[in-house]
Formats: structure tokens, C-alpha cells, sequence
């Protein structure tokens, strides 16, 4: 049977996801093409240009509204047509608009289909719920990013052999060859990492640390990795705070070589909004996290164990995650634990390699030979 022929269409090319991008196309049982565009101007994250030895196609972007209220990709529909292509992964995403007539379209090509992506979100409504399902059942299969959005797929009627889960990762193997196991009296830092915007709640996270400082050792400091539109705004604040001495911005940081040095000397990491892929990175590290309840996670709260790898505070307050800062770090025993299952749950399911090999399933599995073609869920009128 020949190599598979795969695009896989995504919105941007972000610095985070190169490392997947590049083992999946090292894949020797696919032959993949990244396809991408340009990030928004009002986007938090920005798109790369695809490195040497990354077989890319660039499309141009055209969004709709400040807040990206829908995308267009032009060019992606022709590449669909091309007949160059097996197999189509691409965003499950409504909003971009050319995936999901090119998704209908693939419908009278032989090409088979896949979503990948988040699901639903906390904040679905009725409306794109169904929205979503109906994509659902037009796909040959999805590729969800935990097995909790598998499972409210499946109770909704997709077929579960449809379904795959792949892991949000990072590359834990480079990350292996950087970390140091340290004692939690060796280690000084508090980090958050991510965008600097507000629903990430970095100003929670100031005030919070205002709170426990004259409870902490001395030589603690808050590091804050990360840009974006609320960096002015939250300096100003650590200066109303008096943390000045205690809080350094270092700007958005990407290389491990960068990173290491921070993560080994940190014994805690923080979100003090809504969590996303650096919760994988820092149990990587074996950094504990501290987690804000009842906020709307990203998928990557499937890895988070309370009182194993994860300790939570009440969102929206100060006081709470100032309190547990000072628990936290008046428990070494309890933290020993935490970091070394951390570092655990990630090397056992979170792995580049994991992801990659779900990728390839998932690809054999709409390649697998059937007396006839796979009955898409498409209602009638679309068929």
C-alpha cells in the first residue's frame, strides 16, 4: 500500500507546534504537507515561516472583524482539488470558513477527512453545539485533543472508532536532556508563562503574590515569560504593588535553552486564568502547578491531578492564591511528591512521539480498505 498523501491545514504556523510538525513529517508512514497563512494583526500569536526541510505550503488569510469572526484561506480549496492529497487534516474550527466547504466538498473527491481540534468549549452554545456535530458527522474522523471531548462527541452519536485522542504535547525528549532534578530549598522562582492578555488574569496573580511575599523565603521572585497587550498595564502595577524588586518580565521565550534555567530553578508554576499547553511544560520540568477552579481550561487540564501534580485556589481571588503560595511552599515533602509525578504523568501519555503515532492511526484508519466506500453522517441534503 503507498505512503499516504496528507495536507494538514492550519490557521497559522505557530513556534510552539514546530516540533510536532516536524516529527509528524519525519513520519515514515506518511507523506505530509503543512499548509498555513498568516496570524491576524490583532492576534496574541504570531505565525512563523516554515523552516528548511519542513515541506510547507504558505495561503493567504483573509479574516473577518477585529476578533476573527471568520477566516478565509485562499488557496486551500484548490489544494484539496489538486488531487495531490489522500487525506485532509485541518482545524476543527467553524469559524474558518474554507475548511468547511472544502470539507463538503471532499465529499465528491477521493479524499477522506479529518478534524482536529478542541470540541466544544465550556462556553458552546445550543447553536454551536449543533454547528459542530453536524461538522462531526461529515468527517471520515476527528482527532481530539483529550478523551473528555471524545466522550461528549460519542454520547452525541459519532460513532467512538471515529474518535482519537492525541495529547497536546511538546518536545518532552529535548526537555529530558535539560532538566535538573533539584531540592525545593535549591529552588527560588515562581513562573507564569503564556500571553500577557486579560483573560489570562497576570494581575490576579500580582496581587495575589503581594498577599504571601512577607510570608515567602526571601530570595523568592515571580518571573513573568510572556508578551502581549497587558505587559504596560501590569508593570505599572507591580510598581503600585512595591514588588519591583520581586517581579521581572522577561519577555516571550520559545528555545528550552532559554527556558531551562527558569524551569529548573522554579517550585511552582501559575495560572492564574485559564490554563493551556504550559501545563505541560512545566510538569515536564517537574514543576508543580498552581491552578485557578472553575475557569474555562483549556484541553490540557486533563493532565492536572489534584494534590499529585496540581494544587487549586478559588478563581478570582487574591487571597486564596496568596495562601496557597504559602502552603506550598511550607510543604517540602508534599512538593518532592508532587514533581516527581509530574514529571511521571507526562513521560507516560504526553509525548511527541504519542501524538505522532495517534496522527498515523487515525490516517490508516480512513485508508483502511472497505468492500465500499465509508457512509459519511452527512444529512441527506448535503450528500
Amino acid at each position: 500500500m503507498k505512503t499516504p498523501r496528507v495536507l494538514l491545514v492550519q490557521r497559522i504556523l505557530p513556534l510552539y507546534r514546530l516540533p510536532f510538525f516536524q516529527r509528524l513529517t519525519a513520519s515514515s508512514k506518511l507523506s505530509v504537507t503543512i499548509a498555513y497563512g498568516e496570524a491576524s494583526a490583532a492576534s496574541a500569536l504570531e505565525s512563523v515561516t516554515a523552516p528548511q526541510g519542513l515541506d510547507a505550503v504558505q495561503l493567504g488569510n483573509l479574516y473577518g472583524g477585529r476578533r476573527e469572526l471568520g477566516v478565509w484561506q485562499q488557496g486551500m480549496l484548490s489544494l484539496v482539488k489538486s488531487n495531490l492529497y489522500d487525506v485532509v487534516i485541518a482545524e476543527f474550527n467553524p469559524r474558518i470558513v474554507s475548511n468547511v466547504l472544502a470539507c463538503l466538498s471532499a465529499h465528491r473527491l477521493p479524499v477522506r477527512w479529518i478534524w482536529w481540534g478542541h470540541g466544544l468549549s465550556p462556553r458552546s452554545n445550543s447553536l454551536s453545539v449543533r454547528l459542530r456535530l453536524w461538522l462531526a458527522r461529515a468527517a471520515d474522523a476527528l482527532i481530539f485533543y483529550d478523551a473528555a471531548q471524545r466522550d461528549t462527541f460519542v454520547s452525541l452519536g459519532i460513532p467512538e472508532e471515529r474518535t482519537f485522542v492525541a495529547y497536546n504535547a511538546i518536545d518532552t525528549e529535548e526537555i529530558d536532556r535539560v532538566v535538573q532534578p533539584r531540592l525545593r530549598n535549591e529552588r527560588h522562582r515562581i513562573l507564569y508563562i503564556g500571553r500577557l492578555v486579560l483573560h489570562k488574569k497576570v494581575d490576579l496573580l500580582l496581587k495575589g503574590f503581594a498577599r504571601a511575599v512577607a510570608f515567602l523565603p526571601a530570595d523568592t521572585i515571580l518571573t513573568i515569560v510572556g508578551d502581549g497587550p497587558e505587559r504596560g498595564n501590569l508593570e505599572c502595577l507591580v510598581q503600585q504593588l512595591k514588588l519591583s524588586e520581586r517581579v521581572e518580565f522577561v519577555g516571550a521565550l520559545y528555545q528550552q535553552a532559554q527556558l531551562a534555567p527558569l524551569f529548573n530553578s522554579a517550585w511552582v508554576s501559575v495560572s492564574p486564568g485559564c490554563i493551556g499547553l504550559s501545563a505541560i511544560h512545566s510538569l515536564a520540568y517537574g514543576v508543580p502547578l498552581l491552578v485557578a477552579r472553575d475557569e474555562p481550561h483549556g484541553p490540557e487540564q486533563a493532565v492536572l491531578e489534584e494534590g499529585k501534580n496540581s494544587v487549586f485556589f478559588s478563581a478570582n481571588s487574591a487571597a486564596a492564591l496568596g495562601e496557597q503560595l504559602v502552603l506550598l511552599t511550607n510543604a517540602a515533602g508534599q512538593w518532592a511528591e508532587m514533581a516527581l509525578m509530574a514529571r511521571q504523568k507526562i513521560q507516560s501519555r504526553f509525548s511527541l512521539s504519542a501524538m505522532v503515532q495517534t496522527f498515523e492511526q487515525t490516517v490508516q484508519y480512513v485508508q483502511r480498505p472497505l468492500p465500499e466506500s465509508p457512509q459519511r453522517l452527512l444529512p441527506a441534503n448535503v450528500r
